[in-house]
């Protein structure tokens, strides 16, 4: 995972695809309460075609004090509507008969901070109506449904048009990645230029037989092994360090850490009362051309994962930081496809006599990297070819035989959003063996109080506040709608809050975020980078302060954050 802030950028001019209305249509007052962040306020509201449509002024106006505030003006010249955010609307909502009528396909085009969005929006009485959950898409805030009430939630987590998360800055000075064969000039902004040099004969060889394996394989489902997970803990920073190719098994994994992954610190993990760990993996810094993996670099992950079997721990291994071989254009796809298959036939095959609690996440958070759309579900396109990947992903390990024939599998949506395009367009793979898939989806509610860094971030969180629990609940309550309820289990596998001097609040967040994930089945893993103290109110990664282990010593940090999960995860229901 790579935690970002929001920044505006030069403007991209992209063509977002909407169904665009086409004809007038009736129109008719809603009365639907509606709330910003668990406060109500005063709205009108049209429904057209059993949808809600909100005055575009209206929106502007409520959500004028808020970290996604917007401004907007006409521009006559282009007949174009331009919104651009950061700025407040200093505008008063404007009187409108709000009896029935009929409404009008409206014509304008919309620039959200100079990018062309498509709205399906219509003009009634001389004003432009939009639907909210496409305003809030663009714009960067939640929208949600529930008991009666559309909810607004503010906390950004992900980044509106025409703005792109920064790439955080690593602990140490990261070495750049080098271009990949077949990618075209400048696809790539945070690659160096050039060609990988020629490998050393011998450099790249298949692996030796794994130096740690487990005995015996008792088929579970998907709902087991969740079932099964009291609280998860991201080994992060180590294995999934981005760095060049060519470097030692070392250099790679202290890249970002300065230090190794010793038996000692998760044995410390699981004495603390944790029981699941995710052991984030790159690989692409370890292949050749061909996506052949390094036998010394897989036997070192055989070697940190042997740490984990060796506590009998519920473990998740995954493809992490390895978006530039895992690409979800149509023009990459021939390329994606082989990485897929090439890759995991080879990871599958080593683990392949690990036993039934050391599960596969085919990818991370797959996305197009500094793309528009790269926090708020991408595009159709890249949807679509995500879920070929996911079911090649599944295809290819099923192939292996042996205990991954039966083995619990994780998919990711779109950049592991929790997102409702993102969720929605998600297609689970069809599986030769029934109930063996879990979806994954990353969530740091609220934005501002768990990951925000700068002016605008906020270090108090209180579970009486709607305002603090409703964006938990959204995103939580979102996932098991589209995928618990309907037998299909959902893990949280990145989640945390970051230290700013706060731990009563952190605390308090917590036991709130695992006992309502926890009461709807879902289980949460701390998201840990290995960096402490107090967040810096200031960009880059050195302030994500998630660090909860001592990865020198191996100690706990915040034995009571832990505490705090325990609690929660041991309850019945946090509600």
């Amino acid at each position: 995972m790579e935690k970002r802030i929001f920044a505006i950028v030069m403007a991209v001019f992209l063509v977002v695809t909407l169904a665009v209305a086409v004809s007038a249509a009736q129109a008719t007052p809603t009365e639907h309460e509606v709330r910003v962040d668990g406060t109500s306020v005063d709205v009108r509201a049209f429904n057209i075609g059993g949808r809600n449509y909100f005055m575009l002024r209206d929106v502007a106006y409520i959500l004028r004090d808020t970290p996604v505030r917007f401004d907007l003006e006409w521009d006559g010249e282009r007949g174009a509507i331009l919104i651009e955010s950061g700025n407040s609307y200093a505008g008063t909502p404007a009187e409108i008969d709000g009896s029935a009528t009929i409404a009008v396909p409206s014509r304008a085009d919309v620039y959200v901070n100079d990018v062309l969005i498509n709205f399906n929006a219509y003009s009634i009485r001389g004003f432009t109506f939009f639907q909210l959950r496409e305003l809030g898409d663009a714009l960067g805030f939640g929208v949600d449904f529930e008991d009666g009430a559309v909810l607004i939630a503010t906390d950004r987590n992900y980044a509106p048009a025409g703005m792109t998360p920064l790439e955080p800055l690593p602990p140490t000075e990261l070495v750049p990645m080098p271009e990949l064969p077949g990618d075209e000039p400048g696809d790539h902004s945070d690659d160096a230029p050039g060609e990988i040099a020629d490998d050393e004969p011998g450099e790249y060889a298949p692996s030796p037989a794994p130096p740690v394996a487990t005995e015996g394989f008792a088929p579970i489902t998907a709902a087991e092994w969740v079932a099964g997970v009291r609280t998860g803990w991201n080994l992060g920073n180590h294995l999934d360090a981005r760095t060049a190719r060519g470097q030692t098994v070392e250099q790679m994994e202290t890249a970002w850490t300065n230090t190794v992954v010793t038996p000692q610190m998760v044995n410390s993990v699981y004495a603390s009362g944790i029981n699941g760990i995710r052991i984030p993996i790159t690989w692409q810094k370890a292949i050749d051309n061909d996506f052949n993996i390094r036998a010394d670099w897989m036997a070192r992950v055989h070697e940190v994962v042997g740490y984990a079997v060796a506590n009998d721990m519920y473990i998740m291994i995954n493809t992490h930081h390895d978006d530039e071989i895992f690409r979800l254009h149509d023009r990459y796809m021939a390329e994606s496809r082989r990485a897929v298959t090439t890759l995991w036939t080879q990871i599958a095959n080593e683990f392949i006599d690990y036993n039934e609690r050391l599960v596969f996440q085919g990818f991370n958070e797959p996305r197009t990297r500094n793309s528009p759309a790269e926090w708020s579900g991408g595009t159709p396109e890249e949807r679509r070819n995500l879920n070929e990947l996911n079911q090649l992903f599944v295809d290819t390990v099923r192939a292996t035989g042996g205990n991954n024939a039966q083995r619990v599998l994780i998919v990711p949506t779109y950049a592991a959003s929790g997102t409702a395009a993102a969720i929605n367009d998600l297609v689970v793979p069809t599986d030769t063996v029934p109930d063996r898939i879990i979806v994954s989806v990353h969530s740091y509610s609220p934005w501002l109080f768990a990951l925000q860094i700068g002016p605008d971030s906020t270090d108090r969180w209180d579970a009486n506040n709607s305002g603090d629990t409703n964006p938990i609940r959204s995103y939580i309550d979102r996932a098991y709608n589209a995928f618990v309820r309907n037998g299909i289990p959902v893990v949280f596998s990145e989640t945390g809050a970051v230290n700013r001097d706060n731990n009563a609040a952190r605390i308090a967040w917590t036991e709130f975020y695992w006992g309502h994930a926890h009461s709807r089945g879902i289980p949460a893993f701390w998201w840990d980078n290995a960096n402490y103290g107090v967040a810096a109110q200031t960009g880059g990664g050195a302030a994500e302060t998630f660090g909860i282990f001592n990865r020198s010593t191996g100690a706990p940090t915040h034995q009571d954050i832990i505490d705090a999960m325990i609690r929660a995860t041991a309850a019945q229901s946090a509600e």
